[in-house]
């Protein structure tokens, strides 16, 4: 059996769910058309939306993630762009489908090249592992298949951070909890996760940041997620600064629902300049 056979076999070994595309991502989709076997309903998300972003990186994870190590050691980054295509093709259909065409798909990529400018108080998380590095690369190598002589096949749209002005109800499929802070660019936003097929409006986005279900009080927003990072780009700020923020959301009996404003004047009432500074520095775009 050739190279290229091998790892077209281990891509179709990979575990799926009950649509023909990686089990998280097919979890996902389940669930926003409600018929997720432990959770169907009648009134699915679909309904209230016009609009899926798909992030093709979420899609590639949850490719890599649905092997297990041997499958994943036998595959060659072409033949997981070309599984990507398919899957793809296979989540609009099911979407013009399911919504009768009132609901549209569309796949894009951020890039992040402007993390250090716009977040300039932040330390971006790096590959730092050996299988880290391998993930890494083999993800930039299928986005750049896709984007190159594949972009044809699938059209997908480029970003760098941040999005344009969308006037759609939208629900958003990306394991990348910055893609969320471009929430007021929509007429509605809501997340939609993979693996639990969670719909998750904006006050329970906290969830999102690291350790964030230990976190309820915490409103998700640039400041929280630059202090208290994510599992995926943000390295969390040293755990006194944490402490600090954390005791002022609880003395002000802080929300998900608290708004930036009040946030600066509860920081200004307790009086730390240094602290002040750093909150409203990283409110600052």
């Amino acid at each position: 059996m050739s190279v290229d056979s091998i790892s077209r076999d281990a891509l179709s070994q990979r575990t799926m769910g009950n649509f023909p595309i990686s089990i998280a991502t097919s979890q996902a989709i389940e669930s926003f058309i409600g018929k997720l076997p432990e959770a169907p309903t009648a009134d699915p998300e679909i309904r209230r939306r016009d609009l899926l972003m798909v992030n093709i990186r979420t899609l590639i994870r949850n490719i890599f993630g649905s092997m297990d190590k041997d499958q994943r050691a036998k595959v060659d980054e072409y033949n997981v762009a070309e599984s990507l295509i398919a899957e793809m093709r296979t989540i609009e259909g099911i979407i013009t489908e399911e919504s009768d065409g009132v609901c549209q798909t569309m796949f894009y990529y951020c890039s992040y090249d402007d993390f250090l400018r716009k977040f300039t108080k932040s330390i971006p998380k790096t590959a730092n592992t050996i299988l880290q590095k391998q993930n890494a690369a083999s993800e930039m190598s299928v986005i750049k298949y896709i984007l190159g002589e594949m972009k044809d096949q699938a059209p997908v749209e480029k970003y760098t951070t941040d999005f344009p002005n969308i006037d759609a109800d939208t629900a958003i499929l990306t394991h990348y909890p910055i893609d969320l802070l471009q929430r007021y660019k929509f007429k509605s936003l809501v997340l939609l996760e993979s693996h639990t097929g969670a719909i998750k409006p904006p006050m329970m986005w906290n969830t999102k940041l690291h350790e964030g279900r230990d976190l309820e009080i915490i409103p998700f927003d640039r400041m929280s997620l630059q202090i208290f990072g994510d599992n995926v780009l943000f390295v969390p700020m040293a755990v006194k600064i944490r402490q600090r923020v954390y005791k002022v959301a609880t003395k002000n009996a802080w929300t998900p629902a608290t708004t930036k404003d009040f946030v600066i004047y509860s920081i200004e009432q307790n009086r730390d300049p240094a602290l002040e500074v750093l909150v409203k520095d990283l409110y600052r775009k």
